[in-house]
């Protein structure tokens, strides 16, 4: 197997911009490396003109529900999906 170097430039949306000549009828494998100075950061961000815009209030940690309520809203499901139609009613 004989090695080439080729270097590939994409666009904005990461398609190449130019497409390599590659030799007829062979199999090609292809290892990319990417460059540190033009890889950019794939997390996105909000809008800056959001920064300040909100405020969190509450605990976004603790549960919504307390235990006791968790259960009892899983049990009224189990009853549900076991076709009990009085868990149906509204509390």
């Amino acid at each position: 197997m004989r090695a080439q170097r080729i270097i590939l430039h994409t666009n904005m949306q990461g398609l190449m911009i130019e497409q390599p000549v590659l030799p007829a009828n062979s199999t090609i494998e292809a290892i990319f490396l990417l460059e540190e100075s033009n890889v950019k950061s794939l997390r996105k961000q909000p809008s800056s003109r959001l920064r300040n815009t909100f405020s969190v209030h509450d605990d976004l940690i603790s549960p919504v529900l307390k235990p006791e309520e968790w259960e009892a809203s899983l049990e009224r499901t189990y009853r549900q999906l076991k076709g009990d139609e009085s868990a149906f009613e509204t509390w």
